[in-house]
Order: C-alpha cells, then sequence, then structure tokens
C-alpha cells in the first residue's frame, strides 16, 4: 500500500488508521493527499507535545542551520548532533531551554548551548538546580513505642535503641515544655 511510506511514527500511524477506517477516500492518492495535508502541520506544535523523532528532525534542522552559519566541520556537527540527541533523551531540551517557533515549526535557538569561536565547538550550560529543603524530623511518641517494640524483639540491637529512645524521649520532653 502506498501509505506505508509515512507509517514512521506513532502520530503518522494514527492519522493513517482514522483515514483507512473512513471508507469515503476511493483511491491510494487521495489517501496520500490527506496524509501530507496532515504531516505538514505535525510540527506546528508545542516543543514538548512533539514526540521523540519529530524533535530530532527539528534539532538537525537547528544543527544544518548552525553548521552553515558558523562553518563548522563534519566532526564537530556530527559531535553536536550527539550532544544535542543526548540532552533531548535526558530531558534536557525542554520548553524552557528551546525556542520552539511554533508557526514555523524550527527551533530559535537553545539557550544552554554554548558556542565556543576560538575552538569551534560546542557545549551545553548546565543549569544551577535549587538547593533541596532540609526536611525537619518530627519525632512523635508512636516512634518511642516503635523502638521499644524493636528493642524487645531483637536483642543484639538493644543498646543502640535504648540510646535511641532516650534521645526521642528527651526530644519529646522538650517539645512538651
Amino acid at each position: 500500500m502506498k501509505g506505508e511510506k509515512y507509517q514512521k511514527s506513532y502520530e503518522v500511524k494514527k492519522i493513517f488508521s482514522k483515514i483507512k477506517r473512513n471508507n469515503n477516500y476511493k483511491s491510494n492518492n487521495e489517501i496520500d493527499a490527506i496524509l501530507q495535508e496532515k504531516l505538514e502541520n505535525i510540527y506546528n506544535r508545542d516543543w514538548s507535545k512533539l514526540e521523540p523523532g519529530f524533535q530530532r528532525n527539528r534539532i538537525n534542522i537547528f544543527i544544518n542551520e548552525e553548521a552553515l552559519k558558523n562553518n563548522i566541520l563534519e566532526s564537530d556537527i556530527e559531535n553536536l548532533r550527539c550532544l544535542l540527541f543526548s540532552a533531548a533523551k535526558k530531558k534536557i531540551l525542554n520548553n524552557k531551554t528551546v525556542n520552539y517557533n511554533i508557526e514555523k515549526g524550527t527551533i530559535e535557538s537553545i539557550t544552554l548551548l554554548k558556542y565556543n569561536e576560538e575552538k569551534k565547538t560546542y557545549s551545553i550550560e548546565k543549569t544551577k538546580s535549587k538547593p533541596k529543603k532540609k526536611k525537619k524530623i518530627v519525632v512523635k511518641k508512636k516512634d518511642s513505642n516503635l523502638i521499644n517494640k524493636y528493642a524487645k524483639k531483637h536483642n543484639d540491637y538493644k543498646e543502640s535503641l535504648i540510646q535511641e529512645k532516650i534521645t526521642t524521649q528527651q526530644y519529646i520532653d522538650t517539645l512538651k515544655h
């Protein structure tokens, strides 16, 4: 069947199955025309809504544009491709880091991507992650009861658990005052 050449992604399979179910189309040419129309609009959505295969396609186009703009060697293009594909796979490339033009369906820029003009190499600048908040440990009376039960069952750990019990009990007492 002619439509099989389009069956590369989940999205295209969905479109093809909908068209196939609708028996109003008489020829394969009509089916191909509808598929082509749907495929032209497939890149016109938010970056995070594109499936990974479509994202890689847009990344390849972006790489080709960067290669022309900065006169990059073929080996450096391959390094950039590996760098961006791995970043996309790790979900580093998201709506915040990729400036994606939905109307045109193209990547305008990648904010984390830095170009060193002297070395003619690209690198991804890692974002500074927010420090994690330390959790406050609140000891409840139930915890001290659990320690007592555990100490009764396991005599060899009894000494360390008794010490924990004392500190737990002291903590509970300080909360009461």
